[in-house]
């Protein structure tokens, strides 16, 4: 249990931490092109596709070709399985790293319990199920405003109606196969995957993947977390889309994505709003993590509307500062987001007693920024279960125009309200 909480926030954290390869690219640039880096699929003349997955660490490459839909497919990573289920396709998972720490369906009251996570549904955005069929019309441009406690703890308790929310394989029927540092060779072997997919942590390949190709198992490397824009990560719909057949429908999401994601954006940069000062993270370990200008959290908060205080220019990989630089940064920041694993003030001040004057300054930099007693901390732990899986983590890879619209009203709220998805106040 201790070791899965650990690597649901190691792999949380890897795209923060480990990219710093190629060039530089700022969000500008990106919002416009938002291509992967690390991946290409390219359709066969005689039908099917051929996928490229490339390394981020040593350019190396994995190539798989799909002659046919697979039905049989085993995923080590919860983003995996947020691909397939926005193509309402987590029929053709066999197995799964986990399961007890995917988000479903079933899982909102547990949620509700342990961690105050939301009930609300993605049907308040843009449905999911509906693209299979066709397009939806493009996420209106975020108008965001203060909601009282009161107001946010109404919203969370909604129900939704159980005929309007898409049908999600249930976590019972997907056998666990470990992880990569304990994998459970007995049970992948036994349901015969036509294809595994795992991540990289670096360049050498990992014993495990050594192993499943040595017992005849076709195995891809999805660096997905690795990529350096939100749409560079979501156009990763387009690999599930090939290996289910649902290409169209992959194509259609990924559309109305980049469309949402890209209008959230020119509209705050058209409002000419003042950049919020944004403090990230807290320690982990006893290390403060900032990500560089080019990572894709820092790349969204730019586009919302914020600027990353601490971040280093011209790179992706991120830094590692002391509690006194945070303690000094505090001084000028006017928001705090991602507090770990906080969920109430109370939860954050006992991180570090110096945290109590931190947030004093925060909150007397932000008066006249945003409407009074409007949160200044905020976390993206809405929709966590009782294992600590996270949904941002989810289905939050395949929607940043989400995240995004939840970014945008968390720091820069004006007269309408559209309620945070992803991210909750911390107060």
């Amino acid at each position: 249990m201790r070791y899965f909480c650990r690597l649901i926030w190691y792999f949380a954290a890897l795209g923060t931490l480990l990219c710093s390869c190629g060039g530089s690219h700022h969000g500008d640039r990106l919002v416009e092109a938002g291509e992967p880096e690390f991946f290409s699929v390219v359709e066969r003349p005689q039908g099917g596709w051929t996928v490229v997955s490339v390394s981020p660490f040593d350019g190396s490459s994995d190539t798989l070709v799909i002659d046919r839909p697979m039905t049989n497919i085993i995923v080590m990573s919860t983003s995996h399985y947020g691909f397939l289920d926005a193509l309402g396709r987590t029929d053709v998972v066999s197995g799964v790293s986990g399961p007890d720490y995917l988000w479903t369906d079933s899982g909102f009251g547990a949620s509700e319990a342990s961690s105050g996570g939301s009930t609300a549904s993605l049907r308040e955005a843009p449905p999911l199920a509906t693209l299979r069929s066709a397009p939806v019309p493009p996420l209106t441009v975020p108008r965001v405003a203060w909601v009282s406690p009161s107001r946010l703890a109404s919203a969370a308790s909604s129900i939704i109606n159980d005929e309007e929310v898409h049908r999600r394989q249930p976590t019972s029927a997907l056998a666990d196969v470990g992880y990569d540092g304990a994998p459970d060779y007995e049970t992948i072997v036994s349901l015969r995957p036509e294809v595994v997919l795992t991540y990289a942590v670096s360049g050498v390949e990992s014993p495990f993947v050594g192993r499943l190709k040595q017992l005849g198992i076709k195995v891809l490397t999805v660096n997905e977390h690795l990529e350096r824009h939100p749409l560079a990560r979501a156009a990763y719909i387009r690999l599930f889309g090939a290996l289910t057949g649902d290409m169209a429908a992959a194509d259609s999401l990924l559309s109305v994505v980049r469309t949402n994601y890209t209008a959230i954006a020119e509209d705050i940069k058209e409002r000419g709003v003042t950049p919020r000062k944004i403090l990230l993270n807290i320690p982990y370990n006893d290390q403060w993590f900032v990500p560089a200008s080019d990572n894709y959290l820092t790349v969204m908060i730019h586009d919302a509307g914020g600027t990353v205080l601490g971040c280093e220019e011209g790179k992706a990989a991120s830094t590692v500062m002391s509690v006194e630089k945070a303690y000094s940064l505090s001084k000028e920041a006017d928001c705090w987001l991602n507090v770990g694993w906080c969920s109430t003030e109370k939860d954050l001040l006992g991180v570090n007693p110096i945290f109590s004057d931190m947030l004093k300054a925060i909150k007397a930099n932000a008066t006249g920024m945003v409407p009074d007693d409007f949160p200044v901390v905020w976390n993206d732990n809405k929709r966590v279960n009782t294992k600590g899986g996270n949904d941002i983590w989810q289905s939050g890879v395949v929607r940043p125009d989400l995240v995004l619209r939840d970014l945008a009203g968390i720091l820069h709220p004006i007269e309408e309200n559209n309620n945070v998805i992803y991210y909750k106040p911390i107060i």
